[in-house]
């Protein structure tokens, strides 16, 4: 008798060769990983952001000076064996604010990323679901928001609200409303005309859970990439709003604070600024290295 092998047979034999180890069935998952490490400018941006949030989680033990505490007998000392950055016009270790900058930076960026997409991406995935008069109406009050640069939002925010690490964050989040709200729109009207999506009408799935479970997970490559942009865009602005003196004050080390504080040394001692510098520099770089990487490794089209 002639054995034939069902499509549920097939599938039920594909599933078991992979926990086998044996066969060549890869997950949309692995080949993006796999695209992923063949770029060798996204492992450069990894391995970047892998050291900086190495340095931030364990600051207080690679920091060889407290961040605050100030000497008085080392005051504006150039770069030595002792102090690898130079110290500044208090006399606290600059590789050691910077080392702790590195968690202030980093944990702020995420936290104001999180809160525009929660804000922003429920707008964006509303009017991309709903479209037709909703769609109009968010999209024409993002238009407002897109109008005003997003520095200028949030030191008018922050002007308004006052000083102070919450007040950063909210300030951050409403300047970056209309980017999360247009990425998320844009990614779910690409996946909003899929059959799934219609099937799924068919048999009178919510709304809720259709956001949830079919239009949010399906552009999840879009949404990721975009989200490793926001991270180092919040970065950026928050170092821009606490250079100018309305977002982090000082002493809290963080890398804005530490170049409002050495700017008017800039000639007579340039590593107070330098230091600050390099760090957003290499950090923001290797953000968009490793974003670009991303976009590159969860298209689908790039084999």
């Amino acid at each position: 008798m002639a054995k034939y092998n069902t499509p549920a047979m097939e599938k039920a034999a594909k599933r078991r060769a992979k926990y086998s180890g044996k066969g060549n069935f890869d997950s949309p998952g692995r080949q993006a990983w796999k695209r992923l490490k063949r770029n060798p400018t996204a492992i450069v941006g990894m391995a970047i952001i892998l050291v900086v949030l190495f340095v931030a989680i364990f600051a207080n033990v690679l920091a060889p000076f407290d961040p605050n505490q100030p000497d008085y007998m080392a005051l504006k000392k150039a770069p030595d064996a002792v102090h690898w950055f130079g110290t500044d016009s208090l006399g606290r270790d600059i590789f050691s604010r910077c080392l702790y900058g590195a968690r202030y930076s980093l944990s702020l960026s995420a936290i104001t990323m999180v809160t525009s997409a929660l804000t922003g991406g429920l707008l964006g995935t509303i009017a991309g679901y709903c479209g037709g008069r909703v769609d109009n109406a968010i999209m024409r009050v993002m238009d407002v928001f897109q109008a005003i640069p997003m520095v200028l939002m949030a030191m008018s925010v922050t002007a308004v609200l006052g000083n102070g690490i919450p007040q950063l964050i909210i300030a951050i989040t409403i300047s970056s409303l209309s980017i999360c709200a247009r990425t998320f729109r844009m990614a779910i009207l690409t996946v909003r005309s899929g059959e799934y999506i219609e099937s799924s009408r068919a048999i009178n799935i919510g709304t809720f859970r259709m956001i949830l479970r079919h239009l949010i997970p399906n552009a999840v490559g879009l949404l990721t990439v975009q989200m490793v942009t926001l991270l180092a865009a919040g970065m950026v602005l928050i170092s821009s709003l606490s250079y100018i003196g309305i977002g982090i004050a000082p002493p809290t080390p963080e890398w804005g604070s530490i170049l409002n504080q050495g700017k008017d040394f800039l000639m007579s001692c340039p590593h107070m600024v330098i230091a600050p510098t390099c760090c957003i520099m290499v950090t923001i770089l290797g953000f968009q290295l490793f974003g670009v990487g991303l976009r590159d490794a969860l298209d689908p089209r790039m084999k």
